[in-house]
């Protein structure tokens, strides 16, 4: 079966300027063009905009998804499986959230008493403060980077966040497509460590190190990690350690 441009594009929900754009830098180029001119995609074609969007949805950037699903040893029904387990994840956490509100509603309605702390059940923003304060309290690194994050509008701290979790994620799914050693993982740590230095702290190789054996030491840092990924604390980790290494 074939599709035409729009055809895909009201399939998938995105717009005909974007599946242009996708051709035209070689992600999703079409199955073939007509004398009309018209643009036809097939059901490989689908496959893979389906991929494309499994991963701008975890905000990679299309550079590097080129990159994944054009990699020979790139293999669409394992990718999907590792798609699906970091899918359940987010639902299971989707579905306490879910629960909190209902319960939230019930308790505003008098239908029960609900405690403080559980109107924050399901949110997986963990708030590390006094673990960090007991792990480095005396330390200027760290006072520092409590200064710099004290320093910031709640604007502001939410695009830090964002940047964070958009450069973590990267550096995993890069990792899980290519070696760690690669050129492209070690940018990709690079520029996360360039976050560090930016908006927390200066991250020397010993600190970037011991950071990356936290996260999966810990049971709590790894679970953030692994939200994008099953393995995500794993890749990320073994990904800073090959830079430090190099």
């Amino acid at each position: 079966m074939e599709y035409t441009i729009n055809e895909i594009a009201q399939l998938a929900g995105v717009s005909t300027r974007t599946l242009r754009y996708y051709g035209e830098i070689g992600l999703l180029p079409p199955k073939r063009i007509g004398e009309n001119g018209y643009r036809y995609y097939d059901k490989d074609s689908v496959l893979v905009l389906q991929q494309i969007l499994f991963y701008r949805h975890l905000s990679l950037p299309l550079k590097d998804i080129q990159r994944i699903i054009t990699a020979p040893d790139f293999e669409a029904q394992n990718t999907l499986l590792e798609h699906r387990a970091a899918l359940q994840i987010r639902s299971k956490q989707l579905n306490m959230l879910i629960n909190t509100i209902d319960d939230t509603i019930r308790s505003l309605q008098g239908e029960n008493n609900m405690e403080d702390k559980n109107l924050f059940k399901g949110f997986k923003e963990e708030d590390y403060t006094e673990e960090a304060k007991q792990r480095w309290g005396s330390d200027s690194t760290y006072m520092k980077s409590q200064r710099n994050w004290d320093s910031y509008s709640p604007e502001k701290r939410e695009a830090i966040k964002a940047k964070g979790q958009q450069l973590s994620t990267r550096i995993i799914y890069l990792a899980a497509e290519n070696t760690i050693e690669s050129t492209e993982v070690h940018e990709a740590v690079q520029e996360y460590r360039d976050y560090f230095d930016t908006y927390f702290y200066t991250t020397t190789l010993e600190r970037f190190r011991a950071l990356a054996e936290m996260w999966v030491s810990d049971e709590r840092f790894a679970k953030n990690y692994n939200r994008y990924h099953p393995q995500g604390a794993e890749l990320i980790s073994k990904a800073v350690i090959a830079y430090c290494d190099k």
